[in-house]
């Protein structure tokens, strides 16, 4: 595909293990049978597919990883609102037209510079003819994947031209505990740099936002210390509330009914006692 042709070096993961040959993912391929009547195959993804995926890729992942990127994207999105030409996607092919370098599909990837509006229902981001720049790239790793993300991608994104590549490296203790472990590159004429660790986590200068791992969660704290919450836990809060106050109304109910019918009784009873029949 031109200047989405990819270099040949092999990547760091395992391949799928033999009894589970969709272990990575898989892709829907047309087929033609010989009366030229299409049907489709499901094809089984490896590695390299995960790092240069295409359009419509099903790319296994995992609930945690999941909410972690989408909390980063609306965090990501509010620091930008209204900023002209800026767009914050998640989990998109992203083409950066760089010679020898494929696509790849970054968990949060931040552009600005767009110089025409962006067809949100196209599948591919096309980075030069956009004419967009792109600010930082946030990867969450995964068990399965994520040498990719600790070792192939610096290089890759580093000749993309991302001036800042963060990545929150799930880990867990030998105890089964979970924890994050934050890392970040810069740019530099030479290659990456590492930053160095800071308690306060990694500072991203284009949003003003710093990114911070709170055990196993990623959490965002505004440039004044605010943390920012994530809207699905609100939303989850709320719910939870709500469930609480209906079980409590419900509970309050059933207590009052119970009452009535006692009340009853005993002014039946009482009734009773007086020889009252009426």
């Amino acid at each position: 595909m031109g200047t989405d042709a990819i270099r040949t070096r092999p990547i760091t993961s395992p391949p799928a293990p033999p009894d589970d040959p969709y272990f990575y993912g898989w892709r829907m391929v047309p087929r033609w049978d010989d009366r030229k009547r299409q049907t489709w195959e499901k094809v089984p993804l490896t590695p390299w597919d995960v790092l240069h995926p295409e359009e419509e890729d099903f790319i296994v992942t995992n609930d945690a990883h999941d909410r972690d990127i989408h909390y980063l994207k609306d965090v990501f999105e509010e620091c930008v609102a209204g900023r002209s030409g800026v767009r914050v996607l998640c989990d998109h092919r992203v083409l950066w037209e760089v010679p020898a370098l494929g696509a790849h599909g970054p968990d949060v990837v931040v552009f600005e510079n767009l110089n025409k509006p962006w067809n949100a229902r196209r599948g591919t981001f096309p980075v030069k003819e956009m004419g967009a720049r792109p600010l930082v790239i946030v990867e969450v790793t995964s068990p399965s994947t994520r040498y990719i993300d600790l070792d192939d991608k610096i290089e890759d994104y580093y000749r993309a031209g991302v001036p800042l590549y963060v990545i929150a490296d799930r880990r867990e203790t030998y105890d089964g505990q979970a924890f994050i472990r934050l890392m970040a590159y810069r740019t530099t004429p030479e290659g990456y740099v590492r930053v160095p660790e800071d308690p306060n986590g990694v500072w991203i200068e284009a949003l003003k936002v710093w990114v911070q791992a709170d055990g196993d969660r990623i959490v965002c704290v505004g440039e004044h210390g605010n943390r920012i919450p994530d809207l699905r836990d609100q939303r989850d809060a709320e719910r939870q509330r709500a469930e609480s106050e209906k079980q409590r109304a419900d509970t309050e109910q059933v207590a009052r009914i119970a009452a009535e019918q006692k009340l009853k009784e005993l002014e039946a009873e009482l009734k009773r006692l007086r020889g009252d029949t009426n």
